[in-house]
């Protein structure tokens, strides 16, 4: 019998008990993963190697101990360790030379003490140090060695998209992150009143280095043979080649950012009756270092920011009142009614901080990169650190038809010259005239929930819960992507802080996004009686946003300048979400669990191909008469979405936009095409506990994940969560004997209707796409809810 392609092996074990009656208790447990899977690749170029190993280790501990120091002190201490490893970022036409491993190692300490300090005033306090270290490191050599030969560290990109090879262009890199918290907390019950208060002090620092192309990146001509040997002696389109110095935080003395947040809060819990109780509280926070604060930025930015020059000022209005209230309006103890309302300030430190540090620190301090055009030999000559003497000359790589193998020696030992430039004093930004600045104007984002919920004990031991939720969040990130021009037709470009207007494309990240979500909750539970429990619960959700991103970086622009225009649904929105769950107690001591699982589809947003059909500078615009979102909502259908492309191949398809550009026709889609694709999951749990002796047992469990197997069909990057292309196959102009029909639609030379995956151009190629269904997968991930079908069995002994 053939070894399957995925396993899954967990093993663990705890051991705890009083160490000293009475006063000392301690506690401690281990777990171990080691996963082996495998990942499909596809390449012309390596036709037998369909897949390669792909492990995954984790290793946990946990060690706790607490003490009765004395009759009014309780104190304890936690560490906790987690250490896990894989290897991925390969598969499709990426070998697995182009892998990486990423490993992951967190120590984190907590200890406390609660003190009694008289009959109505307790204290609590606690410290706590993170230690998380990310190190992405080049794959194990096996994995190396599947690679074009003699090209083992250089970065290979066929033009044709069907090969990458060799090293990952942003590998290797690391993250280390240390936090440090301490935290003290007084409650006080008075009469009717329970009064609490406290501070928070949040010390953060985090270290980033990254070696962007330190193994030189070629973009090569395909071989017609899709012989990788044959690569050698193609020719190359461009290349791309790093510094290797690695800082993501230049300009500090030791590639380090550190911010210390302070918060304090109070509030009062008012009991004003037996069955009315009120909330209110306040809470403040202000952080000495949350951006690049200590950064001017550079001169050449001052006329687009609306402070000049200065940098970005800390936000110190952060003030966050709470009011609340419980109800139970037949003082029988089985009815409340809530209400809440809040303002909650939220500034994550991200990689915002490390990419605008790259553009305002001096030239050549960062992992800074050059990319150098073949056919272009007037561009080889290099002042690596902008002093105004040329460094080294890679003319010779550059003259046209310049095979690989005779450009890869110049390319390296000019590399070696790039390494040992110094930087510059100038900043990068004044310097490439192009890269990312946050405004100086940038206030801390911030959302303000109202919520109002109802809950009924019924008959049979069952709890009713309805929630109305709501929420609008403020001040969120966005990006300005061509900040230092007005749109043509708009006005004249800016003159920039040298006295020349802009070259190149300038990212301005400002505040102004905003969010909006409302949700009706239900949920209806039946407490376990009678050998069985049974959950049910609905949401019926609406996510509308101004961006994308959930990682706060501001990404995901589809319009400058224009916040409204960027607002619709956002790409998680769920509309429906059920989830039924249940616990019985079977006969021989069996229990039967399972969760059922049914979401609906997540929307995308409608762009055409690559086209900037407003002129703004962003490349992939909506589709006229769609806003963010709307394929799954209010494009509903392939009719209306085809009418919708047939409008604009009558109206703009052809025509020029502001920037001069000629915009491309829109291809119709299929009338089979499905938009996304709801998530529905079954997962069944059954297990069986044998009691041997006293308090030992065995616990055997056998799980089946998606038991019908249901294909939760993903996008293009082969996640659960993932929406589904929405992205329009284009024609940049019309071939040879198409033409536009009187309605829009586009017609080929035999006048049939022009149908993306049906129709062929003129030279034989299929019009071909990744929109709806045509790049939907099933999940890449191995195993879990709502992935393939999957099973695991597992046994555990306690005593």
């Amino acid at each position: 019998m053939a070894k399957p392609d995925f396993s899954r092996n967990q093993f663990g074990g705890y051991l705890g008990g009083p160490a000293v009656k009475d006063r000392l208790f301690l506690f401690g447990n281990v777990e171990k993963t080691k996963e082996n899977a495998a990942i499909g690749l596809s390449t012309p170029y390596f036709p037998a190697l369909t897949s390669y190993k792909a492990q995954f280790d984790a290793l946990s501990t946990t060690v706790r101990a607490d003490w009765r120091v004395s009759q009014r002190n309780d104190a304890f201490f936690r560490w906790s360790r987690d250490h896990n490893e894989s290897l991925g970022n390969f598969g499709g036409n990426r070998l697995p030379s182009s892998a990486n491993i990423n490993a992951n190692n967190t120590n984190q300490f907590v200890g406390g003490l609660d003190t009694v300090l008289t009959s109505k005033i307790t204290n609590s306090f606690r410290a706590a140090v993170t230690d998380f270290k990310n190190r992405v490191l080049r794959p194990p050599a096996d994995a190396q060695a599947v690679v074009v030969p003699g090209l083992e560290d250089i970065r290979i990109i066929t033009d044709d998209g069907a090969l990458i090879s060799g090293p990952d262009n942003i590998t290797p890199q690391s993250t280390f992150e240390l936090f440090s918290q301490f935290r003290d907390d007084l409650t006080w019950a008075a009469g009717r009143h329970v009064i609490r208060g406290g501070v928070d002090v949040v010390h953060y620092r985090v270290r980033v280095t990254n070696f962007v192309n330190g193994f030189p990146q070629f973009n090569v001509v395909s071989p017609a043979s899709r012989n990788p040997a044959d690569i050698l002696d193609q020719p190359f389109i461009n290349t791309t080649l790093g510094n290797k110095n690695g800082k993501r935080i230049p300009g500090t003395p030791d590639n380090a950012h550190r911010n210390t947040r302070f918060s304090g809060y109070a509030e009062d819990t008012w009991r004003m009756r037996n069955n009315l109780t009120f909330n209110l509280g306040l809470r403040y926070e202000i952080d000495t270092h949350p951006l690049n604060n200590d950064f001017d930025k550079a001169s050449l930015v001052g006329p687009i920011l609306p402070h000049g020059t200065d940098p970005t000022p800390i936000d110190k209005n952060n003030l966050a009142p709470h009011f609340a209230v419980a109800w139970d309006p037949w003082k029988d103890g089985k009815t409340s009614i809530r209400f809440g309302a809040g303002i909650y300030y939220s500034l994550r430190i991200s990689n915002l901080v490390t990419n605008e540090r790259a553009s305002i620190a001096p030239f050549n301090s960062g992992n800074d990169t050059i990319t150098l055009t073949a056919g272009s030999p007037s561009g080889g000559p290099q002042d690596f650190n902008r002093d105004g003497r040329p460094d080294f000359d890679f003319s010779p790589a550059l003259t046209a038809g310049t095979k690989v193998r005779t450009a890869v020696p110049i390319i390296l030992a000019g590399q070696n010259v790039y390494v040992a430039a110094p930087p510059s004093n100038v900043p990068t930004l004044d310097i490439t005239r192009t890269g990312l600045v946050i405004s100086n104007d940038l206030q801390t984002p911030y959302s303000k929930q109202l919520n109002f919920g109802f809950q009924r004990e019924l008959p049979l031991r069952s709890v009713l819960d309805v929630n109305l939720v709501y929420s609008r969040t403020e001040h969120e990130f966005m990006r300005d992507l061509d900040a230092a021009n007005f749109f043509p037709g708009n006005g004249r470009p800016i003159i920039l802080g040298d006295g020349r207007p802009p070259t190149n494309a300038i990212t301005n990240i400002t505040s102004d996004g905003y969010s909006r979500y409302k949700a009706l909750t239900a949920r209806l539970e039946k407490r376990f009686s009678g050998r069985y429990q049974v959950t049910a619960a609905y949401a019926l959700s609406k996510l509308e946003t101004s961006t994308a991103d959930g990682l706060g970086l501001g990404a995901g622009t589809l319009v400058n300048r224009n916040v409204a225009a960027n607002f619709g649904t956002g790409p998680l929105d769920r509309r429906h979400r059920f989830t039924l769950s249940s616990i019985a107690e079977l006969p021989k001591g069996f229990r039967l669990s399972l969760i059922s699982t049914i979401y609906s589809a997540v929307p995308a947003s409608i762009l055409v191909g690559s086209a900037d059909l407003n002129g703004d500078g962003i490349n992939g615009d909506l589709l006229p008469g769609t806003r963010r979102g709307s394929l799954g909502r209010e494009v509903k259908s392939v009719d209306a979405l085809n009418a919708a492309i047939r409008s604009y191949n009558s109206t703009l398809a052809g025509t020029l936009n502001a920037r001069n550009q000629r915009l491309p026709f829109a291809v119709e889609i299929p009338d089979g095409t499905r938009f996304g694709d709801s998530f529905i999951s079954q997962d069944f749990q059954l297990s069986y506990v044998l009691k041997i002796k006293g308090r030992a047992k065995v616990e055997a469990t056998a799980q089946v994940f998606n038991a019908f197997n249901f294909s939760n069909l993903v996008g293009p990057a082969g996640l659960p969560s993932s929406p589904y292309g929405g992205t329009l196959p284009t024609l940049a102009t019309l071939p040879a004997g198409f033409k536009v029909n009187a309605d829009g639609s586009l017609l080929d030379a035999g006048g049939n209707r022009v149908v993306a995956g049906a129709t062929r151009l003129p030279s034989g190629n299929l019009i071909t796409t990744t929109f709806g269904s045509f790049g939907a997968v099933r999940p890449s991930i191995p195993t879990g809810t709502g992935l393939p079908r999957a099973a695991q069995l597992g046994l555990r002994v306690s005593f």
